[in-house]
């Protein structure tokens, strides 16, 4: 994996993190708390309460969000309290959980947007649809994807590889700069189940739908004069939905490729060949990534964003007794 870093690593002077630093980074990691709270509460809510607009795609958008909401709950407040004290105050089981959570969380979301995005391939290419026939199917997808994360996630705490302090020392994630073989393995699996193989499938299905839209452009009029009005709604909208899905597949692919880059270079060449801070700043934006999926929901889907309005209306300005 390393050889395209061919020249000697050489030891670089670490720079000293300032109070001003630490102070930053944790109204970051505040305002991902509370807001990735806040939006991915929403959509739970809102799909929760509006069953009709559970449908197939938005099943895996609900399991998502549930996703998201553990992302921010939980390693986000750990790592800003963490910054708080400048330091990271949980010893080794903290650093065990934070680190579990934010891999299981990454790979629930970046095999979710796999899923949806094999799902619009389905849709627009396939004449009869194989994974995603059914509601059920959807169910079973996600738990799929839910499983096979935590299998992947709890391996380091189980041994294969470990969970270490990371950056600046207040945050935790997968010892990418071990040379260990126990390590190098797990890297190179991660990589691979986490990041290339998703992305294969993500700009593989796109790709196909894209060029299924621009077939169904080039043949509008002959295609629309044959289908009726509901048929006409009914393509839009899922051409509408195919480019919703698309955005937040990019949003978490260039919040997360940063992350990922700095990794395969802390795994090549070892963590002296990064500064403290730029080691954490790419992990910073990834982990804000959970505010990325309900912020496009929000603004693009209309009967999502009516629903919860009315929602937020009922529960804010129900009269009081």
């Amino acid at each position: 994996m390393c050889f395209f870093f061919l020249t000697e690593t050489r030891s670089r002077s670490r720079m000293e993190v300032s109070n001003d630093v630490f102070v930053v980074f944790s109204w970051v990691k505040a305002f991902t708390f509370v807001f990735g709270v806040l939006l991915n509460g929403v959509v739970c809510l809102t799909l929760l309460k509006y069953r009709s607009l559970l449908t197939k795609v938005n099943i895996l958008i609900f399991s998502m969000a549930i996703s998201d909401l553990l992302s921010s709950a939980l390693p986000a407040s750990f790592s800003m309290a963490a910054d708080i004290e400048k330091r990271w105050i949980f010893k080794d089981w903290g650093c065990n959980v934070t680190g579990f959570l934010a891999s299981l969380t990454g790979g629930v979301s970046i095999t979710h947007l796999a899923a949806v995005a094999y799902d619009r391939y389905e849709t627009f290419e396939l004449k009869k649809k194989k994974l995603f026939s059914t509601d059920t199917r959807t169910k079973y997808i996600a738990i799929l994807c839910w499983l096979f994360s935590f299998v992947v996630a709890i391996a380091p705490v189980l041994g294969w590889s470990n969970y270490k302090i990371e950056g600046v020392g207040t945050s935790c994630a997968i010892h990418f700069a071990s040379s260990e073989v126990n390590s190098v393995s797990y890297t190179v699996v991660i990589f691979m189940v986490y990041f290339f193989v998703p992305l294969l499938v993500i700009f593989f299905s796109y790709y196909k739908v894209y060029t299924s839209l621009k077939k169904m452009k080039n043949n509008a009029d002959n295609l629309w004069g044959k289908m009726s009005d509901m048929a006409k709604k009914t393509a839009k909208l899922e051409q509408k939905m195919a480019i919703l899905l698309l955005i937040m597949s990019l949003g978490f692919i260039l919040a997360w490729t940063p992350y990922a880059v700095v990794s395969l270079i802390s795994a090549c060449r070892g963590t002296e060949w990064i500064e403290k801070i730029a080691a954490s700043i790419p992990a910073i934006i990834a982990k804000s990534s959970s505010l990325c999926n309900p912020i496009v929901y929000f603004l693009m889907y209309k009967r999502f964003r009516n629903k919860a309005k009315e929602l937020l209306k009922t529960y804010f300005c129900s009269k009081k007794i």
